[in-house]
C-alpha cells in the first residue's frame, strides 16, 4: 500500500506547472530598509469587513489597528489603542479609554472612530464580525478619548475576539456607508467596495498595489507605537517599507529567495521543496506549530453515522501517527484534541485517544467488538488470527440491512495533497473491517457549498485555522447551529454540551470558563462528530544576510510583532520613495 502512496506523490511532484512571468518590482527594492515578502496568492481586498483569506488580512493588520492586540508571546490580550488592561466590573457596562493616537493624515483617532466602526458592523450584521459583536447593546463615546460599551450579557469574548476588531476611520467612511445604507443591496455594496485610498492607523500606510505584482506599504511617521515600550519590547517599526511580491509558482519564489529578489516567504512551505534550500548558508528554515487542524467529519443526519458507536468505531482504526510520517513527513502532530497542542492556553491532553499505541490487528479487533457489541455484524468477518489480517465483506447494520455505500470527499489532489493521501489511507483502513467507502476528491468551493451550504456528503475532510479563544467549539457543535448556513454543518446536537457551551461563553472567570471548555472537549471526542487528525507545523523560511529579530509565535514568524521588530543588517545607503 505504502508503494502505492508514494508513486502517487512522486507523480505529482513531476507534473511541470506553465510557470508565469516573475512580478515586476518597485524601483525601491534595493533599499536597505525595504523589507521583500513574497506572497503565495494576491490579496483578494483591502476591504477590513470583507476581507477573508489570510493574505488580505496580512496586510489589513498592518493598517487598521485594534483596540487590544494578542501579546508576543503567551498570545495574552494586551492593550493596543487602548489603556487599560481588559476586565469587567460588577456591571454589563464597561469603559475603554484610549491612547493618544493618530490617523496617517494627522486627524486623530478618537471614541468616534470606534462607536462608528461597531455600529456599522451592528446595522449591516457583516459577515465576518458580527457574531463578535450581536450582544453589544450600545455604544457611546463618554469624551473624546472614551467609550461605552453596554452589553446585554457579559461573555468571555468580549476582549478575546471583539476588542480584536480593526477600527475604520468615520471620516473616510462615512460617505461610503452613506451611499451602501442607500444602495438596492447595502450589504453587498458595503463588501463589495474596493478601497483606492487608505486611511491607516497601524505601523505602515498603503502606497501602491500593482495588480498581479505588488502592494507596497510604507512607513506611517504618525503610529501612535513607535518608540514605546510594551512587555519590555521597544516597538519600532524599524524599516521604511515592505513590498509583498505576488508569485503564482512556489518554484519561482524559492528561486527569488535563493538569489535575494526577496527576504522572507510569507505562509508554509511544503516539505518536498525544502531540499531547494536546505544546503543554503543564506537561508534559515524555521517550524512552529500552527493553531489549525485538520480533521473529518461525519454527516450525522445519514445512517449508519447517526450512531456512535459506528463512528467510534471507524475512529479506531484510523492510525493518525502513520498519516504523520507518511504524509507530513514528520512536519505536524497526531490529533486527538479539537483545540490543537500549540495552543497551549486551551489544549487539553486527556481526551479519549482512539487506539493510540495499538498495533494494526489490535485496532480492527478493537473496532470489531465495539460494531459487534452494537449489533452490527459480516457476510464474511475479518479474520486476525495471527500474523494475517484479511479483508472483511458485507458489513451488516443492526436491523440486518446491509450498510450502505458511502464517499469520503476531500479537496483536489492540486489544493490539497496532504488530505487527499489521508483519504486515501483512511480508505484502506476502513474497507478493511467490510465497510464500503470510496473516496473522491472535488474542487475546494463545490466541495464547500456542497458541504456547508447543501449538507449533501457522507463524510468529508476539511481544516480549520482557528482563533486562540475556544469559543470555536460552541459555534461548531452548539445544536443552534445545525441548521442550514450554520457552522455545525455535521448535525451534531447534544442538550448537556449546549449547556455547557452557552455557560462558557458567559463565563468570564479563566479558571472556570476553562473547566467549561475541557468538559465541552471531552464530549465532542467521546461522541466523535468530528475525527480529529493531525496539525501540520508552520515551516518558514527567510533570509539571514539583510533583516534579523524576526519574532516566532504560533503560527510562525509571520506576524505584527516580527514587523514591528526586524531591522536591518545592512547599512542604510538609499532613500525609500513615498
Amino acid at each position: 500500500m505504502k508503494r502505492i502512496f508514494h508513486l502517487i506523490i512522486l507523480l505529482f511532484f513531476l507534473i511541470n506547472f506553465q510557470s508565469p512571468a516573475l512580478p515586476t518590482t518597485p524601483g525601491t527594492l534595493n533599499s536597505s530598509l525595504s523589507l521583500k515578502i513574497g506572497l503565495m496568492e494576491e490579496p483578494k481586498t483591502l476591504n477590513p469587513f470583507s476581507a477573508t483569506d489570510r493574505w488580505s488580512k496580512n496586510i489589513i493588520k498592518q493598517l487598521y489597528q485594534p483596540l487590544y492586540i494578542k501579546g508576543p508571546k503567551n498570545l495574552d490580550i494586551v492593550p493596543w489603542l487602548a489603556v487599560e488592561k481588559p476586565h469587567f466590573n460588577h456591571t454589563n457596562e464597561v469603559i475603554i479609554h484610549l491612547k493618544k493616537a493618530q490617523w496617517e493624515d494627522g486627524t486623530p483617532l478618537t471614541a468616534d472612530d470606534i462607536v462608528f466602526t461597531g455600529n456599522i458592523i451592528k446595522e449591516f450584521q457583516i459577515p465576518s464580525f458580527y457574531s463578535d459583536w450581536d450582544f453589544i447593546k450600545g455604544l457611546k463615546a463618554l469624551n473624546k478619548n472614551t467609550i461605552k460599551f453596554t452589553l446585554t450579557e457579559k461573555k468571555a469574548i468580549f476582549f478575546s475576539q471583539t476588542m480584536l476588531t480593526p477600527i475604520i476611520q468615520k471620516k473616510q467612511w462615512k460617505p461610503i456607508v452613506l451611499k451602501a445604507r442607500t444602495s438596492k443591496n447595502p450589504i453587498k455594496t458595503l463588501l463589495g467596495y474596493q478601497p483606492k485610498k487608505i486611511i491607516s492607523s497601524g505601523p505602515f500606510r498603503f502606497s501602491k498595489w500593482e495588480s498581479g505584482k505588488y502592494i507596497k506599504l510604507i512607513k506611517n511617521e504618525f503610529f501612535f507605537g513607535q518608540g514605546t515600550k510594551i512587555l519590555g519590547y521597544k516597538i519600532g517599526p524599524y524599516i521604511n517599507e515592505i513590498v509583498f511580491l505576488i508569485y503564482r509558482d512556489i518554484n519561482q519564489m524559492i528561486d527569488a529567495l535563493k538569489s535575494g529578489e526577496i527576504d522572507y516567504i510569507w505562509g508554509s512551505i511544503e516539505p518536498r521543496y525544502l531540499s531547494q534550500i536546505r544546503n543554503n548558508l543564506k537561508i534559515y528554515l524555521t517550524t512552529s506549530p500552527m493553531n489549525a487542524i485538520q480533521y473529518l467529519a461525519f454527516n450525522l443526519r445519514k445512517e449508519p453515522f447517526n450512531d456512535k458507536h459506528f463512528r467510534q468505531a471507524l475512529a479506531y482504526l484510523i492510525d493518525k501517527d502513520i498519516l504523520v510520517t507518511n504524509v507530513l513527513n514528520n512536519y505536524g502532530v497526531s490529533l486527538d484534541s479539537i483545540i490543537p497542542p500549540g495552543n497551549t492556553i486551551w489544549h487539553n491532553s486527556e481526551t479519549r485517544k482512539y487506539g493510540k499505541d495499538l498495533s494494526r490487528k489490535e485496532r480492527i479487533q478493537k473496532a470489531m467488538d465495539l460494531l459487534e457489541s452494537a449489533g452490527y455484524k459480516w457476510r464474511e468477518k475479518p479474520s486476525i488470527e495471527k500474523s494475517l489480517v484479511s479483508y472483511g465483506k458485507g458489513l451488516l447494520m443492526p436491523n440486518g440491512e446491509p450498510v450502505p455505500p458511502f464517499i469520503i470527499l476531500f479537496p483536489s489532489f492540486e489544493y490539497d495533497p496532504a488530505r487527499a493521501i489521508s483519504a486515501r489511507f483512511i480508505q484502506e483502513w476502513w474497507k478493511g473491517v467490510g465497510i464500503p467507502v470510496e473516496i473522491k476528491s472535488e474542487p475546494f468551493r463545490s466541495l464547500m457549498k456542497r458541504v456547508k451550504d447543501e449538507r449533501n456528503f457522507d463524510v468529508v475532510i476539511l481544516g480549520w485555522n482557528l482563533g486562540i479563544d475556544p469559543d470555536y467549539l460552541r459555534i461548531f457543535f452548539h445544536s443552534r447551529e445545525a441548521v442550514k448556513y450554520g457552522k455545525n454543518f455535521s448535525g451534531y446536537k447534544n442538550l448537556d454540551f449546549d449547556r455547557l457551551a452557552d455557560a462558557s461563553a458567559i463565563k468570564t472567570d479563566f479558571k472556570e470558563r476553562k473547566e467549561l471548555i475541557k468538559k465541552m472537549e471531552q464530549i465532542i471526542i467521546e461522541e466523535v462528530p468530528y475525527i480529529p487528525l493531525y496539525s501540520s507545523f508552520m515551516i518558514e523560511v527567510y533570509r539571514l544576510d539583510r533583516f534579523s529579530g524576526w519574532f516566532q509565535q504560533l503560527n510562525g514568524i509571520g506576524n505584527i510583532w516580527s514587523l514591528l521588530l526586524v531591522k536591518s543588517l545592512l547599512p542604510y545607503n538609499e532613500k525609500s520613495e513615498n
